[in-house]
This record gives C-alpha cells, structure tokens and sequence, in this order.
C-alpha cells in the first residue's frame, strides 16, 4: 500500500515538520501540495527541492472548474 499525506501543507515549514517526523518518513510515499494551501506560487519549486520530485505530489484544487484558492492571484482561471 502506498502512503500520500494531505495535511495542508503550503510552505517549507509545515513540510520540514512533516519530514521531521520518524515515523512518516519511515512509511511516507508522498506529500501533498495542494493550491488551496499555498500562499504563493513561488514556493512550489523549493517545496519540491526539499520534499524531493519522487514524493512532492502537487493538488490542483478545483471548485466549478475553476482553480479554488483563497488568494485570489492563484484562484484566477482567465489567463492573466
């Protein structure tokens, strides 16, 4: 069975915890990143350098096919 954790992880911080623990990384088969969690897009490449490309999973929430964020820079769906 494969492991993915979805526990609001949105920055380094909250990743480094979820890294931290013995237990997780024992049987941790990846970690979720979801738009809803993130503040800003810009911390999806460091994200993935410290959760690792192998376990980083990114989850595009969507609410009405619309990207569903409550920052409203990561919620536009018009191209801008």
């Amino acid at each position: 069975m494969r492991i993915w954790i979805d526990a609001g992880i949105g920055d380094c911080q909250r990743a480094e915890a979820m890294l931290a623990s013995a237990r997780a990384a024992s049987f941790l088969d990846a970690i979720i990143v979801g738009l809803e969690s993130v503040d800003d897009a810009a911390v999806l490449p460091e994200l993935v350098q410290l959760v690792g490309a192998e376990r980083a999973v990114f989850s595009l929430d969507l609410y009405g096919w619309r990207p569903f964020s409550e920052r409203p820079a990561l919620a536009r769906s018009d191209g801008d």
